[in-house]
């Protein structure tokens, strides 16, 4: 095993609507999607994203959402496989957009080309099991869970997603929350992560619930808490706890997508968040590379991008007293 291992996360992978339009029926190269950071994804030990939408062509839209997205299986598990993606969550608002079958759909199509998934399934068990990801040596350990869309939920004899109230006094959700991460030690990870789908769009602040729970996640043994929903990267906290802290990323932001600008908040610009872990599973850095969505595809930031991404994580997470090093065009978190 190599001295060190980078692990990448991303925030919402929004495959559907305007993007499935301009992949599907061979009009681009599905590894167009990652525009000019293709090799880097590739170069990973381990990537994780969380995939917004349903992988199909069938079912019919949930009634009383407003918006429903799905992609073509046949172009975007392409692209997955182009960018070596290693863990799809599917813990979110938009897994279940197109009923059951299409959420069954998903977790074929991801399975045929060895994605793995988390934070949904054919049963609520299925939904709440955790998984075991080797990254080239590295175990990665990972639960999926959302407090979006409760009608979303898998239940005792129904698909859907892992859901929870991220309430910190709620001692079911807490409970269930819990018993996922005790099964996800079993695997004897050498990386525990919480992929969470967690709270309202447009925040640029966590919430305080969520804040504790994050205390939470990091008594149970939590090394990384990957957070996404608000559209917005948010800070990154990093909580002492004995030799190895915990690292929490509250959102992610979006990867790529078609969704409408902000031009305030800038929801088309985010990070490649890479955790650099050494030989022994110690946490060693949090690298934060800078990225924009740009013609249904995800690249580099420009230079402008990337100097407004820099200052503004760095505003947002002030909060936590976060110290960040200049990397490049990004930022480095020191874990050590």
């Amino acid at each position: 095993m190599s001295s060190t291992h980078r692990l990448g996360f991303t925030g919402d992978v929004m495959l559907g609507r305007q993007v499935n339009d301009a992949y599907r029926d061979g009009q681009r190269s599905p590894a167009a999607l990652w525009g000019n950071l293709q090799s880097r994804l590739r170069g990973l030990d381990g990537l994780f994203v969380n995939l917004e939408c349903c992988l199909s062509t069938r079912g019919e839209p949930w009634p009383g959402r407003r918006f429903h997205f799905r992609a073509d299986p046949d172009w975007s598990t392409d692209a997955l496989r182009a960018a070596t993606v290693d863990c799809c969550s599917l813990a979110n608002n938009h897994a279940m957009d197109f009923g059951p079958d299409a959420l069954e759909d998903t977790l074929s199509a991801l399975s045929a080309v060895d994605v793995e998934t988390v934070g949904a399934g054919r049963l609520r068990a299925a939904a709440r099991r955790p998984v075991a990801v080797d990254c080239r040596g590295v175990t990665v350990a990972v639960v999926g869970f959302t407090d979006n869309v409760s009608g979303y939920a898998a239940t005792e004899d129904r698909p859907g997603t892992a859901h929870v109230a991220f309430d910190p006094d709620d001692e079911e959700s807490m409970s269930v929350l819990r018993e996922s991460i005790a099964a996800a030690t079993q695997f004897d990870p050498d990386v525990l992560v919480a992929s969470l789908h967690w709270g309202p769009n447009n925040r640029t602040q966590p919430l305080d619930d969520h804040r504790a729970v994050a205390r939470k996640l990091a008594d149970w043994g939590v090394d990384l808490v990957a957070g996404h929903s608000a559209h917005l990267f948010q800070g990154v906290e990093v909580i002492e706890r004995g030799e190895s802290p915990t690292v929490v990323c509250y959102d992610m932001g979006d990867f790529v997508d078609d969704y409408a600008v902000d031009p305030e908040h800038r929801n088309d610009r985010s990070f490649l968040f890479e955790l650099v872990v050494g030989s022994d599973g110690t946490l060693l850095e949090l690298e934060l590379r800078p990225t924009e969505i740009e013609g249904r595809a995800v690249y580099r930031a420009s230079n402008r991008g990337a100097a407004w991404c820099r200052t503004t994580i760095q505003e947002r997470s002030a909060l936590f007293d976060t110290e960040f090093d200049r990397a490049g065009r990004g930022l480095v978190v020191s874990l050590t």
